[in-house]
C-alpha cells in the first residue's frame, strides 16, 4: 500500500494514524562479554518491528561461553536499543546461582545484559557470570520488546 495504512479519518494529524513502518526478519543471537563475542552453533532469532517498537525472540541451545569473562550478554540485536526500558521473558536451562534470571536493556546498545536475582533479599541483582553457565549444555530462550 502506497503511503501506509491510515486508521481513522484523514483530517488533521494523519501521520500519527498511519502505519507505514512494518518489518519482519531474522537476526543472529550471540553471547558476548562486551569485548569478545562467541558465535553460537545452535541458535535462531527473529523480530517484528512496528514503528519504533521491536519485538525479538531467540533461542541459543548448548551455549558456548568459552573465551568470555565476567558478565554475559546476548549480542547481535537487530536494532540498537533506545534509552527507554524494554521488557520480556527469558528462560534458562542448566544455569546456576540465583533465584531468577532476566535480561536487562540499558542505554543504547546492541545487546541485552543477562542478570541473576539474589538468593537473599538483601542483595541486589548482579550479572549472570560465565561461571554460572554449564559450557556446551546451557540453553537460553527469550522474547523481549524494546523501543529504538
Amino acid at each position: 500500500l502506497s503511503g501506509g495504512v491510515v486508521f481513522g479519518t484523514t483530517g488533521g494529524a494523519v501521520s500519527s494514524k498511519t502505519l507505514d513502518d512494518y518489518e519482519e526478519g531474522t537476526w543472529t543471537p550471540t553471547l558476548t562479554d562486551g569485548t569478545t563475542t562467541v558465535t553460537q552453533t545452535d541458535k535462531l532469532g527473529g523480530y517484528v518491528k512496528v514503528g519504533n517498537i521491536v519485538s525479538i525472540f531467540f533461542q541459543i541451545l548448548n551455549a558456548s561461553v568459552s573465551g568470555l569473562s565476567g558478565g554475559v550478554k546476548i549480542g547481535g540485536l537487530p536494532f540498537t536499543t533506545g534509552n527507554t526500558r524494554g521488557n520480556g521473558v527469558i528462560q534458562f536451562n542448566n544455569v546456576t546461582d540465583g533465584n531468577e534470571y532476566f535480561a536487562q536493556k540499558s542505554g543504547s546498545n546492541t545487546f541485552l545484559e543477562l542478570k541473576r536475582s539474589s538468593t537473599t533479599t538483601s542483595e541486589t541483582a548482579g550479572p549472570l557470570l560465565v561461571g554460572n553457565f554449564s559450557e556446551g549444555t546451557s540453553d537460553i530462550f527469550g522474547s523481549v520488546t524494546y523501543t529504538i
